[in-house]
């Protein structure tokens, strides 16, 4: 794996949280990465040099993941990965684990319904 410049890593950073609707802290969860350090690392007061391969990884198969899903889904992945009523919470444990996208993609495959049937009430309750 080529390893990207931090400032790639922060614009893919930036792009997902956009795409996935996160607030940072959510977004640095999902990163591995502690609130002070992604903080220190969005202001340009330090480089993630012990933690940049995973943070690399995690943001490359998140990235896999927004592309192959159906983009209105892919605001709904915090509800369907972490909330047993609606999906299924060993899909949030695969990204808080930082599982491959090969992983992240079966289990959108299999929650497809989930997320139909969560875009279609989201819909209505707005």
């Amino acid at each position: 794996m080529t390893t990207s410049k931090p400032e790639t890593q922060l614009t893919l950073y930036y792009e997902l949280k956009n795409l996935f609707e996160l607030p940072h802290k959510t977004m640095g969860l999902w990163l591995g990465i502690n609130q002070s350090d992604l903080n220190r690392w969005i202001n340009n007061s330090i480089k993630l040099t012990e933690s940049n391969r995973q943070v690399e990884y995690r943001l490359n198969e998140l990235k896999k993941l927004s592309c192959t899903m159906e983009p209105e889904h892919r605001a709904l992945v915090k509800h369907i990965a972490f909330s047993p009523i609606y999906g299924e919470p060993k899909f949030g444990d695969s990204i808080l684990n930082g599982a491959s996208s090969e992983s992240f993609i079966k289990w959108y495959e299999n929650l497809f319904s989930q997320f139909e049937s969560y875009r279609r009430l989201s819909g209505r309750l707005i």
